[in-house]
């Protein structure tokens, strides 16, 4: 899974379907529930992720409280909520973003 959206990086370089991939996540019981923090990179393009190029930035220290009714697994939920941050709204999922096309 995978989002593809338009990006404008920090540096003023304009990918107009940026590539952005969650790399880890981790969960933390608190004493309500979980806290869900992951971190992830934004690649210019799907071909610049699967040719092994460097990301042209990251994100991290994103967090969020586990679901834990939903219907979606931990790693939905991370990018569910990806798309409700500032700069995501408008991406498309990639949801066949490890499968060989």
């Amino acid at each position: 899974m995978a989002l593809i959206f338009p990006y404008l990086t920090k540096s003023g370089v304009e990918c107009s379907e940026a590539y952005a991939i969650i790399r880890e996540v981790t969960a933390r019981k608190k004493s309500e529930g979980y806290e869900v923090e992951y971190y992830g990179a934004i690649f210019a393009d799907k071909e610049a992720y699967k040719a092994g190029f460097r990301a042209v930035e990251r994100f991290r220290e994103h967090r969020f409280e586990l679901e834990l009714d939903s219907i979606h697994n931990i790693l939905e939920q991370a990018y569910i909520n990806l798309r409700g941050r500032s700069g995501f709204e408008y991406a498309e999922d990639d949801l066949k973003a490890d499968e060989e096309e």
